[in-house]
């Protein structure tokens, strides 16, 4: 996956609208491209922060650590499902 298609994927990811091989190609990108990180980094600050004003909750949130949660989810959701298959 290059910059350009990493980048059109990332409200996508952060909607949980990618399939598991989007995730994964997109997670494996992300993680050695720190450009595509930041502007992941960025995008998700804007996407959750506007979320909570319109549903006009004021709590401080750790914008920097949920993302790193929510991509170590996807990677814990993906790594599940290979080992179910390899099980198989």
């Amino acid at each position: 996956m290059d910059c350009r298609e990493a980048q059109a994927l990332i409200v996508p990811f952060i909607e949980g609208k990618l399939n598991d091989e989007q995730n994964e190609k997109f997670i494996e990108h992300i993680e050695g491209c720190s450009d595509c990180y930041d502007e992941l980094e960025v995008y998700y600050i804007v996407m959750v922060g506007v979320k909570q004003l319109d549903e006009d909750e004021h709590i401080l949130v750790d914008f920097k650590g949920d993302l790193k949660k929510y991509i170590a989810s996807k990677k814990e959701a993906i790594a599940r499902k290979h080992s179910r298959r390899t099980r198989r």
